[in-house]
């Protein structure tokens, strides 16, 4: 019980440093849009931040809820917005740790409901 509490809590801090990434990369993004584009991501912004700080209570179908957002507000944002020819730009990096912060959070829920099964 106490090893599968602590592969939580890890995976726990792994989601909230993911979540740290694609904060950051919404604020780089922010950073290079105006507008309408900026105020979007702003609010996405404020809303990631929320979810970094109440982490430990928010549920796994409101953290997916969130990702998805990000995601279509990334992509509308990318294909609005002036590509720039040097800079590829790290969406996939972005899409990516997406994906990755809804698995752990998945497995995390299901780890959680199994352990309460078992009492």
């Amino acid at each position: 019980m106490r090893k599968e509490n602590h592969e939580l809590r890890q995976q726990l801090a792994e989601v909230k440093q993911q979540l740290a990434e694609v904060l950051e990369e919404l604020q780089k993004l922010k950073n290079n849009s105006s507008g309408s584009d900026s105020e979007k991501l702003e609010q996405q912004i404020i809303h990631n931040e929320k979810l970094i700080k109440n982490s430990e209570v928010v549920s796994v179908n409101e953290i997916k809820d969130q990702i998805n957002k990000s995601q279509a507000l990334m992509n509308e944002v990318s294909a609005t917005s002036a590509p720039n020819k040097d800079d590829k730009g790290s969406l996939p990096y972005v899409i990516g740790g997406s994906v990755i912060l809804a698995s752990v959070g998945i497995i995390s829920y299901l780890l959680l409901r199994k352990n309460k099964q078992n009492k």
